[in-house]
């Protein structure tokens, strides 16, 4: 019923506003009704008039509303509003602890070794002695899924590598609310699979130490645990990138399960 113009897209449409709405809760955003559309360059007299918090909120919220458009554009399913709402808290969340760990940490979206206090050693290719990472097939990436629990505290970490080694991105978060390991393994993996859908095209090949989360993802839509829900936003997530999930020894897991400690 209106031009979709880039205006539309973020500011009227429905699924905008509901999302706006949404991330508001959590965020201190502007008043969605105090913007103006003033013309073409409408986006950069809303930023100029922000601080620099409020602008990447802005700009992570556009980012993600045209995601979720283009998905429905493109006859699929959008993440439901909560998975929306945590994915764009726990990625602004991971920016900033990048940005205060070191201004000259981001390399290719990963923090630097040192700056993780992980000893000075190439364990991006080999995790342990006698335990060599293995490399996915020419077309794929495979991430690396990590959990650590102490106490009331977990954290989760990950890193994706494609055929060659090469890192596309590392990192680690803080998780919340975790009643016990399996299910900070499980909110670990869910997290890191969202984020990992961003940094790549390819399809996934996830790895993970847990063998229970593991198989418990494997048995598919039919879990009744209390993790159902989570299970099945994995599957779903799994689904979008012809991508799988299997389990590894915790030997061949240690540059994630290294991120994992720092995030927690």
């Amino acid at each position: 019923m209106e031009e979709e113009d880039s205006f539309h897209v973020f500011c009227t449409c429905n699924h905008a506003v509901f999302l706006w709405k949404a991330m508001a809760k959590e965020w201190t955003l502007p008043y969605r009704l105090s913007i103006i559309h003033v013309g073409r360059d409408w986006f950069l007299h809303l930023l100029s008039k922000l601080h620099e918090e409020e602008r990447a909120r802005i700009m992570m919220l556009f980012w993600r509303i045209s995601y979720v458009r283009n998905e429905i554009v493109h006859a699929k399913q959008p993440p439901p509003v909560d998975v929306f709402v945590r994915f764009l808290s726990s990625y602004l969340s991971s920016l900033n602890s990048i940005h205060i760990c070191s201004s000259d940490a981001l390399v290719k979206g990963k923090m630097s070794a040192a700056c993780l206090h992980i000893p000075d050693q190439d364990i991006y290719r080999v995790d342990e002695v006698g335990g060599s990472w293995s490399a996915p097939a020419v077309g794929r990436v495979k991430l690396n899924t990590d959990a650590s629990v102490l106490g009331f505290t977990a954290g989760a970490g990950m890193i994706l590598r494609d055929h060659e080694g090469e890192i596309v991105f590392s990192a680690c978060r803080l998780l919340y609310a975790c009643d016990d390991v399996l299910e900070a393994e499980l909110l670990a993996i869910r997290e890191e699979i969202s984020l990992a859908l961003q940094w790549s095209i390819l399809p996934i090949d996830v790895e993970s130490d847990c063998l229970e989360a593991v198989n418990m993802i494997k048995t598919g839509n039919s879990n009744k645990s209390k993790y159902a829900f989570i299970i099945r936003e994995i599957i779903s997530s799994l689904g979008e990138r012809n991508s799988y999930i299997t389990h590894i020894r915790r030997s061949y897991n240690r540059v994630s399960h290294a991120l994992a400690n720092f995030g927690r």
